[in-house]
């Protein structure tokens, strides 16, 4: 009897122990601990902030018992001098009935200028209900701080913890500022967010109650049906996923649809307006041909050869013009709005060889003073409009003049894209829009809602600002997939494509997967303001890419492709890179062989910086002539 009682009781302790052992808890879900995100229990991983990529700072995960810590690391050729660093997280709290909560770090620091953590409850609509900020006092040793937070009608906390070290050289001891994190808890009430079970979001219709159109792109009356397209002004197309080759295609049939229809005659994409003028000058032109050496390489072709048929079939006044919104971000002396536009001027004068546009080509190549250029352009209008094209000048002049305005710090013109891609696109609609024609913006859903880019750069996005000028002018549709392919950055900075990871069950992906047509949209009402998970994948890969989202807020309707099994060749870069990893864990790489696979993943940029070269040493040759 004793015997079976002992089993009892261990059997009932196992069960126990495997139920807590089992039970998610918010800390692990979202790495409150901020330990190694390895783990699979880690779902959400902190995001760092781009912004401050480049600064020399590595944030280190905490691992057994050493502490995670954001602290100042320079290898050498890293351009600034002074640590600086933001890592932020978003959390889907717990159903509750609190009015307040409280958030507590416990942390110590070296060498720190200032630090802060800043604490934000936001409602189902992805609206800022309440922030506030903690300030870090600088201590060597351990120090708690908490903050009352109001969590009425709050659905989600974003955190900030930003950190800034002293100037190099400001004291006399070595140089190595450090914020460590010991702890990081959230209290719900006076229960810690833990003792909460972890929210999870689940689709609030049925599929036989929630209308869905099923999508053919070849079939007009289908796409008549979507009601979101008609009577704007400007439509933003916002993809889920970058480079998925059906995605591209579908969204290039609806563009065409609107074109064909003759009611949009102005495309705009999420492309530096520098290299865009490559592509617009191509659907213009019979003969343009040579001049574009880069076209079969970009996922637009398609879409650029529709174009230009349907282009070459009229007048020089009805047709459509296509321009980039982006800019060319980067500023160095292989990456820059210049030295692209000297791609186009100098591939533009290849044939016709114009003195005028050699110099200016020349000046483009040199860079060194932005404003001689701008001197150039402003003195040689007439002749450069001529030769070019009033559009070509009006975009080069606009670009330059803006991208030598926002400097050559590499981090704050990637923070601005946003609204540098709102300066674009009013530039372009203002100066190239008929005033009773439609057009169309194709980018990534990030930039194209109204609310907000999480989880990319926190800034406003691109859609905030067409909606505050435009309003209800302005609409985007979300572009989503099931199952397929996309491709992004991988780990070693190479453009790699890979497999989309399955859509979690409630997702709204997951809910039209149980439809089946392979494409259909889903006009969105008032019964979607609330906070629904959705796919949102950048330009990197990362372990995460579903998201809550309130869609009604963000979108006017939802584009649903189910499976899509096309893929655009980059397995053979995969494949490049894991024979790269192979040599660089054997005991002697033969370097010949490293070189060689470097140049095949590598070879596209190379060949460019090659044929600069010679059309640089053709310019200066044929200029020579003329003195």
């Amino acid at each position: 009897m004793k015997r079976y009682f002992g089993l009892l009781i261990l059997f009932i302790f196992l069960c126990i122990h495997c139920s807590s052992h089992n039970k998610e808890t918010y800390t692990e879900i979202y790495n409150l601990n901020l330990r190694n995100p390895t783990d699979s229990s880690t779902l959400y991983q902190w995001r760092i902030n781009p912004r401050y990529y480049a600064n020399p700072y590595t944030f280190f995960w905490g691992v057994e018992n050493t502490p995670p810590s954001i602290q100042y690391y320079s290898t050498g050729y890293s351009p600034a001098d002074q640590l600086q660093s933001e890592i932020a997280q978003r959390i889907l709290l717990p159903l509750h009935n609190e009015k307040d909560g409280m958030v507590k770090l416990s942390y110590k620091s070296k060498n720190i200028e200032s630090a802060y953590m800043v604490m934000a409850g936001i409602d189902k609509q992805e609206q800022i209900l309440y922030s506030d900020t903690l300030h870090l006092i600088p201590d060597t040793n351990i120090v708690s701080l908490s903050r009352k937070i109001h969590l009425q009608q709050a659905e989600l906390m974003d955190l900030k913890i930003f950190v800034r070290g002293e100037e190099k050289g400001k004291n006399a001891t070595p140089y190595y500022p450090k914020l460590e994190v010991s702890s990081l808890d959230i209290f719900i009430g006076k229960k810690h967010i833990d003792q909460y079970p972890v929210r999870k979001l689940s689709f609030p219709f049925s599929a036989g109650k929630t209308l869905t159109i099923p999508i053919n792109g070849n079939d007009r009356n289908s796409i008549d049906r979507i009601e979101a397209l008609k009577s704007k002004k400007i439509v933003g197309f916002g993809e889920s996923v970058h480079h998925n080759m059906c995605v591209i295609e579908m969204i290039s049939q609806l563009i065409m649809h609107r074109v064909r229809e003759g009611e949009c005659r102005l495309v705009i994409l999420e492309q530096p307006m520098e290299k865009v003028l490559h592509y617009n000058y191509y659907i213009q032109h019979k003969d343009a041909g040579a001049t574009l050496d880069d076209l079969h390489s970009s996922p637009f072709t398609g879409l650029l050869e529709q174009l230009r048929e349907y282009n070459l079939t009229k007048e020089p006044e009805d047709r459509v013009l296509l321009f980039g919104m982006d800019y060319v971000y980067r500023s160095n002396a292989a990456e820059n709005s210049a030295i692209t536009i000297f791609d186009y001027i100098s591939n533009r004068n290849k044939k016709s060889k114009i003195k005028l546009l050699d110099e200016f080509a020349l000046l483009l190549a040199d860079y060194t003073e932005p404003a001689v250029i701008l001197s150039y352009l402003k003195k040689n209008r007439e002749l450069l409009e001529e030769h070019l094209s009033r559009e070509d000048y009006k975009c080069i002049s606009h670009i330059l003049n803006l991208s030598c305005g926002l400097g050559e710090n590499n981090n704050e013109r990637n923070y601005m894209r946003d609204s540098v891609m709102y300066l674009n696109t009013r530039f372009i609609m203002d100066n190239f829009c008929p005033a009773d024609k439609q057009a169309i913006i194709y980018g990534h859903t990030c930039h194209l809602n109204p609310v907000s880019t999480y989880p990319s750069i926190p800034c406003q996005p691109l859609g905030y600002y067409l909606r505050k000028w435009y309003k209800e002018d302005y609409s985007s549709l979300l572009f989503t997939i099931g199952k397929g392919f996309a491709e992004a950055t991988g780990i070693t900075g190479v453009l790699e494509e890979k497999g989309l990871m399955s859509p979690p069950e409630g997702s709204m992906e997951s809910f039209l997967n149980s439809y089946t047509e392979n494409v259909v949209y889903l006009p969105l009402n008032k019964n979607f303001n609330i906070l629904m998970l959705s796919r949102n994948k950048g330009n990197r890969h990362v372990p995460q890419e579903f998201f809550p989202y309130n869609f009604y807020q963000r979108h006017a309707g939802v584009v649903f492709i189910k499976e899509c099994t096309e893929k655009s060749g980059k397995e053979d870069v995969i494949r490049l890179k894991n024979k790269i990893d192979s040599l660089v864990q054997s005991q002697d790489p033969d370097p010949k062989e490293m070189d060689r696979l470097f140049n095949k993943i590598y070879g596209e940029a190379n060949n460019r910086v090659k044929e600069r070269e010679e059309l640089l040493h053709e310019i200066k040759k044929r200029l020579n002539k003329y003195q």
